[in-house]
């Protein structure tokens, strides 16, 4: 993304009704894994 924040990627990362993480899978590689949290 050229120094330029992930849109897409920080949308999960930061959504209010998910706990997520970012987990590196290889050294250009991550995955976001998540799950929903209760109100």
């Amino acid at each position: 993304h050229e120094g330029r924040p992930d849109i897409a990627r920080m949308h999960w990362l930061e959504h209010p009704a998910r706990r997520a993480v970012e987990r590196r899978l290889a050294a250009d590689r991550s995955a976001v894994v998540g799950r929903r949290c209760a109100n």
